[in-house]
This record gives structure tokens, sequence and C-alpha cells, in this order.
């Protein structure tokens, strides 16, 4: 006799290929508030710091080609910049002196101030203080040697740029640091010389 084996037929159920799709969640990004800094103004400042002046200490930098110092009214020595970057801390007192009777120090560019020690006011409060701010107002890194930043670090098409805007004073002081340099070998841009000389009028600042 032949064995008859009962075949068993497996059916497979069908798995569902659809994919379940999380629902999307939208990211709201809230809009950063900037803090607006409320300047003080010329009057508070004054009044403020009128009893201040002696307590705070403000960092000035020499701008000059060479030795800068300065005597008070007195005849006492309030600083002495030996050479171009040098740097000195003197008193919020005798800087307001310097800035009421000789504000060439400033408007000449031969000193600059870049610091003020100080956790309430900032270099913002004693340019506005010392009625400076206008002078600054289209110089980039006010508060650093400038005259060397701009002889230096900036590129051709921008020195040309802040060298024919700028104001003759400021020409004349980036002109002396570019002599000085020249003659200790550490300039030789031939093209800067040139914006310098046409920007004062001269046929050359070597010769």
């Amino acid at each position: 006799m032949t064995e008859v084996k009962e075949v068993k037929k497996t059916t497979k159920r069908a798995t569902s290929s659809k994919k379940v799709t999380e629902p999307k969640v939208k990211k709201v990004v809230e809009p950063i508030e900037e803090e607006v800094v409320e300047r003080k103004s010329y009057r508070q400042l004054r009044n403020e710091l009128r009893g201040l002046k002696d307590h705070i200490e403000i960092e000035i930098v020499n701008l000059n080609a060479g030795e800068t110092f300065y005597r008070d009214k007195d005849g006492r020595e309030v600083f002495r910049l030996l050479k171009p970057s040098d740097k000195e801390y003197v008193s919020l007192a005798d800087i307001y002196d310097m800035a009421n009777r000789h504000s060439g120090y400033f408007s000449d560019h031969i000193i600059a101030i870049t610091d003020v020690i100080s956790d309430e006011y900032d270099l913002e409060d004693i340019l506005e203080y010392l009625n400076l701010k206008e002078i600054y107002s289209d110089i980039e890194r006010y508060d650093t040697d400038y005259v060397g930043y701009i002889l230096n670090k900036l590129d051709i098409d921008k020195f040309e740029r802040v060298v024919n805007s700028c104001d003759e004073k400021l020409a004349t002081s980036l002109a002396a640091r570019a002599i000085k340099l020249y003659r200790e070998k550490k300039f030789d841009s031939r093209l800067k010389e040139e914006i310098l000389a046409k920007r004062l009028n001269r046929d050359s600042l070597f010769m």
C-alpha cells in the first residue's frame, strides 16, 4: 500500500508595509531681544564724575612717531611715552585737564585713550565726558594704536579710502610714523607711501 501524506498549506499573513508617520513638531524660534544700553548724558557724567576724577585711572597710548610727554600747569610731569605704541596709566583728573587745556594731544592724533579702569564707566562714557567722541567717529579701533593699525594692517584699497577720507592731521600722523618705520627698515610699502604723499601734496615721504 502506498502511504498518502497530507500536505498542509501554510498561509502567510500579509504584513502592512506602511510606515507610521510621526506628527511633525514645529519648532518655534523666539526672537532674541538685544539689550539696549541706555547711555548717560554729558550732564549726568559731568555731575557723577566731578568727585571721582582722582580715583579713576585711564590708559593712554602713544600715537606719535617719537617721544611724547605732558606737564600740567604746575610743571608736574604727568606722563612720558618714549616710543610709538607705549602705554601708561594716568588719572582721569589729569586727562580732563589735558583735554580742556591742550586738546590737540587728541585732535592731532598724538595720544589716544584705550581703556578705563572702572566697573561703572566705560570708554564711551569717558570720551563723552571729555568731549572727544567726534574725533573718533570715523576711526576704526580707536581704542588701540590706530595709527599703527591703519599703516600696517589695512590692505591697499582700504588704506587708500581711509587716507583720502580722514582729516589732514591723521594723514600727517600716519606719514610721520611711516617715515620713522622706513628709517628703521620696518616699512617698505611703496604704494602706501605714494598714497600718503599724494594726500599731503608731497612728491615723496622718504626723500
